[in-house]
């Protein structure tokens, strides 16, 4: 049995849409369909994966499935500052319900993950509905405001007499604050269901309270705990999809079941473009020996004359960390700019078939997947200048795809906070090894200025011992660059290879801007292996650096994310000469 993919926007009210993905079979399509309630705030994008697997897999049992970006969040319209957010978080899961009603579907199953689950049960509250899933759930809204509290404390993020906390990339406003505690399942009442799967990472006092309440509430109940459902929640580099946990919930659904008979001739008809104000968002696919999907953001005012092409970050897919890409594109079209928020094959929705071992941040086929997109958009459209943008990871694999040639239309390249510009199997994908010194140089400056360190580091012979070893490590990579550099200036040596290959790029006319946090390795990195290139080409003005203070490695304070967005504003409206 095959899936079918379906992306569209939907009308949440006057002012909302929200951006959905609707998975069903080619054939054997059951009468119950399922909505996934997604979790809100960073482990949005951690979840994501697994969210996106889930949906297949239903698909694949025969169920009809929606999965979605709640308002403020990825693709969908709003921010996460909107007064009344949570009101339309609230009224998502009775308008998704609403659609699949209209499509022919007599029952609907909800599943929340996570924080998802805050919003499932404050739906449950005035739905009459049968079956539900709790995935990993947040038991109390408060819990999850604690939570995003304690994270902009580990990043050091202050918001001392704001009516919005951070929440690491993720603000949570005063009302949407007061709404969540007032929600606790534990003290619910669930009457109105009749089936539930309760999923925990362990059984402890706060899920077996909840699992009570289901059954005082005579709900019939069944608890799975399992121990894969922390590592879902990491990063997306270091989430890992919680295999078992998605099978149990495909087998678990079907003993519910009171319909049995399948539908034939299903071909919905939904939209796969957003019309706002000042621009339209359109579904992007490229469907080569690899697949690549994208949102094509372009002004509705005039026509662009030049594309930004975001590239994933990391592991993430295309709306970018803390919803960057999202943001910069909705923010470029108001100077007439259009651009491409792009998912590699094998990353984000640009999946065809679940493998493990695919969901990378430096696949080899990166480049490749990059310039069939360049290709194509010189093929296709009328763009005079492209620009490639790409952060982390993303930086690489622009680099890279600058590197092959034959572009008639490319014209810059944005490199933000590059770990690496040469990374090969078996190396990390958080600190490679090929740039450690450069990294470690950066964190122990970085740590010079805390007086606490100094204290620990006097307390600890191992640490001196390990601080000795890199200032030699450090001074001999200082010395052997500088003979490096020597030997080329006398014709005794050829440019090592990262100087030669930014020379190449910037002589064949295509400018470079990097962009770094203040206290991330990559201006060091390329001044490190390549300062012969960077000094002759900062003096043309044909290679930029720039550096942002008080920013993390992915911007999560909204100021430092402000500064970055109109950076990359700054630098791919700024006239070519």
């Amino acid at each position: 049995m095959n899936v079918v993919r379906t992306a569209y926007w939907l009308d949440l009210n006057e002012n909302d849409k929200i951006f959905c993905w609707l998975h069903y079979p080619d054939a054997q399509l059951k009468r119950s369909a399922v909505v996934i309630i997604g979790a809100i705030g960073p482990e949005y994008s951690h979840c994501f994966r697994t969210i996106r697997l889930l949906a297949d897999e239903l698909a694949i049992s025969g169920y009809a499935t929606v999965r979605y970006d709640p308002v403020g969040m990825g693709n969908s319209t709003g921010t996460l500052e909107d007064d009344a957010l949570w009101e339309a978080w609230c009224d998502t899961p009775h308008r998704l319900k609403s659609l699949l009603n209209e499509l022919g579907f007599d029952n609907i199953i909800f599943i929340g993950f996570r924080s998802g689950s805050l919003i499932l049960s404050e739906y449950l509250n005035n739905a009459p509905i049968d079956t539900a899933i709790f995935v990993h759930p947040y038991l109390h809204g408060r819990a999850y405001y604690r939570d995003m509290q304690m994270l902009d404390l580990g990043l050091n993020i202050a918001h001392e007499g704001s009516a919005v906390i951070e929440g690491g990339g993720y603000p949570v406003t005063e009302n949407t604050k007061i709404a969540l505690g007032e929600i606790n399942l534990t003290s619910q009442s669930f009457n109105q269901l009749d089936n539930v799967l309760v999923i925990s990472d362990s059984e402890n006092v706060a899920s077996s309270k909840f699992v009570r309440q289901l059954v005082n509430d005579d709900v019939s109940v069944e608890s799975l705990y399992t121990d894969d459902l922390a590592a879902m929640i990491r990063p997306a580099a270091e989430s890992v999809v919680p295999e078992p946990t998605i099978h149990s919930i495909c087998d678990w659904i079907p003993k519910t079941e009171t319909l049995t008979e399948c539908r034939a001739d299903f071909a919905p008809k939904l939209c796969e473009q957003l019309s706002a104000r000042h621009y339209t968002e359109s579904v992007f696919k490229l469907d080569n020996e690899r697949s690549v999907f994208g949102i094509l953001t372009s002004p509705s005012e005039c026509a662009a004359v030049t594309v930004a092409v975001f590239v994933n970050a990391g592991a993430g897919h295309h709306v970018g960390p803390n919803r960057l890409h999202v943001d910069v594109s909705r923010e470029l079209v108001e100077r007439g700019v259009a651009s491409l928020r792009m998912d590699l094959s094998n990353l984000g929705d640009s999946v065809r078939l679940y493998e493990k071992e695919q969901y990378h941040p430096y696949p080899s086929s990166a480049a490749g997947d990059i310039e069939n997109i360049l290709n194509y958009l010189e093929l296709h459209f009328e763009y005079k200048n492209i620009v490639l943008c790409g952060l982390c990871s993303g930086a690489h694999n622009v680099f890279h795809a600058a590197l092959r040639k034959g572009y008639s239309h490319l014209t810059k390249i944005i490199l933000i906070n590059p770990l690496t510009f040469y990374w090969t199997p078996g190396q990390s994908i958080l600190a490679p090894e090929d740039n450690k010194s450069e990294i470690d140089e950066v964190y122990y400056q970085e740590q010079a200025y805390d007086y606490k360190k100094w204290l620990a580091l006097i307390m600890s012979p191992e640490k001196i011992i390990k601080i000795l070893k890199f200032i030699l490590q450090l001074v001999g990579r200082k010395l052997n660059h500088l003979f490096a550099q020597f030997s080329e200036v006398l014709g005794v040596a050829s440019l090592d290879r990262m100087n030669s290959d930014l020379m190449r790029l910037l002589e064949s006319g295509i400018k470079i801007a990097l962009i770094t946090s203040k206290n991330d390795p990559g201006e060091k990195i390329m001044l490190s292996n390549a300062s012969r290139a960077v000094s002759k080409y900062i003096k043309k003005g044909e290679l930029t650096c720039s550096t942002i203070t008080n920013a993390d490695h992915t911007f999560s304070s909204r100021s430092s994310r402000e500064k970055l967005i109109n950076e990359l504003i700054n630098s791919i409206t700024k006239p070519e000469k």
